[in-house]
């Protein structure tokens, strides 16, 4: 799923019992959220959904101290039958509002790494009846991805 700055997120995930049967934790389970790998201090609402199954949720908002691009994962403790369980169980990148833009209008065109370092942009396929519209070059330095128009 493809969430933006701003948006609510959610994760509905489901816990089970020993044998595999839907079970409820013994409390409600607790949520964190991972922003770029390290723990946030946004709060995560956990609903219950019925035997088994819970909603997860939190806002991704600038006040929250979120930006677009933030890689954020949602992870969940929880104690079943006296046992602890846990883990993440969603992962996102926060898109800007820029790339739904460009997303949207690159809709029915296809992207290729045509070699290493570059991607064509065609209009339909590339594999003859496609128009090349684009060609950008991608240079990864110290971790950070730019990409020019050549």
């Amino acid at each position: 799923m493809s969430y933006r700055l701003g948006d609510t997120i959610h994760a509905a995930f489901r816990k089970t019992d020993a044998t595999g049967a839907a079970a409820d934790a013994d409390a409600l389970p607790t949520g964190a959220v991972l922003q770029n790998g390290v723990a946030s201090a946004t709060a995560v609402t956990i609903v219950d959904r019925g035997i088994g199954l819970y909603d997860a949720h939190f806002d991704a908002t600038v006040v929250e101290g979120f930006a677009a691009g933030d890689a954020i994962s949602i992870s969940i403790d929880a104690t079943i039958g006296g046992i602890a369980t846990g883990g993440v169980i969603s992962d996102c990148v926060l898109a800007s509002a820029l790339e739904e833009v460009v997303t949207a209008l690159l809709s029915g065109w296809t992207i290729c790494d045509s070699a290493v370092g570059t991607i064509e942009v065609y209009d339909g396929d590339p594999a003859g009846t496609g128009v090349l519209l684009l060609t950008l070059t991608h240079t990864t330095v110290g971790g950070v991805t730019t990409r020019e128009p050549t």
